[in-house]
């Protein structure tokens, strides 16, 4: 993905555009967006806020069995996941290949984990052979969001379809507060594993569905705010609760 401007686009300020492939294009297209808005009215506590409230919707709409809804939440999730990401300066995708450099991080398979129906195994110089894996990326590494997807479903397509969506997204929310965990220890570090866990999820959620995040991405956030269509979000700030004067 590219943002490139031509001599009479630099007077004009229009921005030709390439469509996001990586998952680092997605967190880059998810800055241009809303960070001067993010930068303005969402510290990282409150974005980490937004983060839970779409993955409590999520949670609302599979206890209901509202399928379709998904097609707004899983994009809406991962967006706030993205900015969560860019106000800490986490790269999701580094976080994610750190977790899962194309094996299980518990049992190191590279694909069909067990780990969902019987206990890891005690590997023999396991964080070793994860630093070997993670250094070496050729021909493994992902390299755009439906190739994350993709390695994904390979290590856990065949323990997620033994569960139900219920329990698929209510994993997703036990990340979640795992995450929560990690920013009240203000630890860059765990924050990022967990934030890999919760995309490790999220791409579960959808494949679980047969849905495809790079489409809902692009398709919900094509370079401008869903709400108010501008390519630099120019949306209200949200109103701030007013303390009860009596508290």
């Amino acid at each position: 993905m590219a943002i490139t401007r031509t001599a009479s686009a630099q007077r004009q300020r229009v921005f030709i555009i390439e469509r996001p492939q990586t998952l680092s294009d997605f967190q880059i297209m998810n800055e241009h967006i809303y960070g001067p808005a993010n930068q303005r009215d969402f510290p990282p506590e409150r974005i980490m806020r937004r983060l839970f409230r779409e993955s409590g919707f999520m949670l609302e709409a599979a206890r209901k069995d509202a399928r379709l809804s998904f097609g707004v939440c899983l994009p809406d999730t991962l967006s706030w996941l993205l900015a969560f990401a860019n106000s800490l300066g986490i790269n999701l995708h580094e976080a994610v290949w750190y977790k899962y450099p194309g094996v299980c991080f518990a049992c190191l398979q590279p694909k069909n984990c067990p780990c969902g129906v019987e206990q890891p195994r005690d590997i023999p110089d396991r964080e070793r052979r994860l630093r070997g894996y993670r250094r070496h990326r050729t021909k493994r590494e992902p390299q755009t969001l439906v190739q994350e997807q993709a390695l994904q479903r390979t290590l856990y397509g065949r323990q997620n379809e033994r569960i139900f969506l219920i329990q698929t997204v209510s994993h997703l929310g036990e990340e979640m507060g795992e995450l929560a965990e990690a920013f009240d220890l203000s630890d860059p570090h765990e924050m990022s594993l967990e934030m890999a866990d919760v995309f490790s999820w999220l791409c579960a959620t959808a494949t679980r569905l047969d849905l495809d995040l790079d489409t809902l991405m692009w398709q919900r956030y094509s370079y401008e705010c869903p709400r108010c269509h501008h390519e630099i979000c120019d949306c209200p700030p949200p109103k701030q609760a007013v303390a009860n004067a009596s508290h």
